[in-house]
């Protein structure tokens, strides 16, 4: 963790919360000197369909750029977790993947997260070489 980081970090939630219309309420919590750990409560009301989605927007934008800027979550919701998983090394989420087959080969414990079914990187694999 460097100040150049956090800096970064800061100005690049503050600029996606500027482009959504949400104020930025980061809090950042210094691990240790190589890490910190950010939360950015997202306020909307929930009884409006359109700032529900514009909040999820936010949040999926969010973790979009935050991943190509290397800040990754350390938690998110399984709504996320698919999108998340896609985009990691094949190999990781096969290794994953295998583990939790051994664990839990009827896929009772935390379904939909962690990890791909082998189903699912398939259907995955099928797509990118269409896409190719």
């Amino acid at each position: 963790m460097t100040p150049l980081k956090v800096k970064s970090y800061v100005e690049f939630v503050k600029d996606v919360s500027i482009r959504f219309n949400i104020t930025p309420l980061i809090t950042l919590t210094t691990v240790d000197d190589l890490c910190f750990d950010s939360t950015v409560p997202i306020v909307f009301n929930k009884e409006d369909l359109e700032d529900q989605k514009r909040a999820h927007e936010y949040f999926d934008t969010l973790l979009e750029e935050g991943y190509q800027k290397g800040f990754y979550p350390y938690r998110f919701g399984t709504n996320s977790m698919r999108n998340f998983l896609e985009k990691l090394d094949p190999e990781y989420v096969r290794i994953v993947d295998s583990i939790k087959n051994t664990l839990d080969p009827q896929r009772l414990f935390a379904e939909g997260r962690y990890a791909l079914s082998s189903e699912e990187m398939h259907r995955n694999e099928q797509v990118t070489r269409l896409r190719s």
